[in-house]
């Protein structure tokens, strides 16, 4: 299982992407504000990879985002990545309306518009 959730969100409406290893992505526990804008970035998780694409951002989705893995089936899940996301409005290079997204981790950022990779570990399932 690998799940994506929001921490200023209350708990049970708190999760932005859910994926199950016999499922897949499902969308039953997913915050609604969410559903349709959250997909992982290698839909065949090449190498596990788990990092997810959040689309059409705003600054409702500021906050800090965390990821959890279970690994092996009956264990608890483990924290992998851990990202405090800022969304504020530019004007940058004089156009108005614009947002630009920031995603701080320890040592990384990344930028762009209305597109927000959130990068979590590679990892192995048994």
């Amino acid at each position: 299982m690998v799940e994506w959730t929001l921490s200023k969100l209350p708990p049970g409406e708190n999760v932005v992407f859910l994926w199950h290893k016999d499922k897949g992505v499902t969308s039953e526990d997913q915050n609604q504000a969410y559903r349709g804008r959250v997909e992982l970035k290698d839909a065949q998780m090449t190498d596990r990879n788990v990092s997810v694409k959040l689309k059409n951002v705003s600054i409702d989705d500021s906050g800090t985002y965390k990821c959890k893995v279970v690994k092996t089936t009956g264990e608890p899940p483990e924290p992998v990545s851990t990202i405090i996301m800022t969304v504020t409005h530019s004007d940058t290079a004089g156009i108005e309306g614009k947002t630009r997204n920031t995603a701080e981790r320890t040592t990384n950022m990344a930028s762009g518009l209305g597109l927000l990779l959130l990068a979590a570990c590679c990892l192995c399932f048994s």
